[in-house]
Formats: C-alpha cells, sequence, structure tokens
C-alpha cells in the first residue's frame, strides 16, 4: 500500500504498552454505570478541556482506589450521586501507599456521613482548584491518611464538615 508524502511508517513494537490516560467526552460518555469504578493501576482519568465529564455514584463510591502504590490522576471531572441510588462518596483512595491528585474538579450532593474525597491508612490525597458543593463533608482524611488542599473552594454543608 502506498504511504502519504512525509507519513513515516513504524512497525509496532512488542514491548509496546498502551498509554494510562483515559479521556471523557460528552459526545461518548454513556448513560450512568452501576458500579463503582475500581482503580487496579496508575492512571490519568481527565475530561476533554470544554467538556463536561461526569462521574457518577450508583452504589458506594463512584471511584475506589484500592490497589498498594498506585498514582491515580484525577483532572476536570464532576462527582455526583445517582438520585435515588445509593451513592457515597466521591473518591475513596484505600490501598496502601497509593496517591490520587485531583484537579479542576468539582463534588456535590452527596449525602449523608459521605465525602467528596475520602483518604484512608496510609494513603495521599492532594486537591487542587476544585469545588465542593452541597455534600455533608468535602475531604476527610482518617487512619494516618494525608490530604493537601490548595486554591479550592467549599460552599453548603461541605464547608463545616472537613476531617482529619
Amino acid at each position: 500500500m502506498p504511504v502519504p508524502p512525509g507519513l513515516r511508517v513504524v512497525e509496532p513494537s512488542a514491548c509496546w504498552k498502551p498509554p494510562q490516560t483515559f479521556c471523557c467526552s460528552a459526545a461518548a460518555t454513556p448513560g450512568p454505570l452501576s458500579a463503582t469504578v475500581n482503580v487496579t493501576t496508575s492512571v490519568t482519568i481527565l475530561a476533554v478541556p470544554g467538556a463536561v465529564g461526569s462521574v457518577v455514584a450508583a452504589a458506594g463510591p463512584a471511584i475506589s482506589i484500592a490497589a498498594p502504590g498506585v498514582r491515580v490522576a484525577l483532572r476536570n471531572l464532576v462527582f455526583v450521586p445517582l438520585p435515588g441510588g445509593g451513592g457515597t462518596d466521591g473518591v475513596v483512595v484505600s490501598g496502601s501507599n497509593a496517591r490520587v491528585a485531583v484537579k479542576d474538579s468539582h463534588f456535590s450532593g452527596f449525602s449523608g456521613e459521605t465525602f467528596g474525597v475520602r483518604a484512608t491508612g496510609t494513603t495521599t490525597a492532594r486537591i487542587d482548584d476544585s469545588t465542593f458543593q452541597n455534600l455533608s463533608g468535602g475531604v476527610s482524611a482518617e487512619n494516618g491518611a494525608s490530604a493537601t488542599i490548595a486554591r479550592s473552594r467549599a460552599s453548603g454543608s461541605a464547608a463545616a464538615k472537613g476531617r482529619a
């Protein structure tokens, strides 16, 4: 098959590893899922700039990071519970030495003893430029976990209930 000028043909390598970044766009987003997204490897999940990437908690947390030592970056996402569903926290990080970095994201509408971001055990959470609105709690660092929050806002009940 002829190759257009300026295009380089590269043979696939047996060592090739797929990228660990997932992009969301409104046009490609299916309806709400009925389960927690369980993260088991280091990954970046982001919404395409200008699009809304919604992560809906239908039963339990929207995202659970329980694998040890993983590094997870979440960017430009909106976390909400499914109306009438059993959605709890936005993000739960509990894997030994796991880290999550949340940037330019929005957490809204979780009720009960829930948080936008909940870190437990020997985990680390960093939240930058994000908003927490109408939650029972914004960020929780429990049982030795650490959380750093910068340039973020809380309104509604979340402003009164961060936990460390």
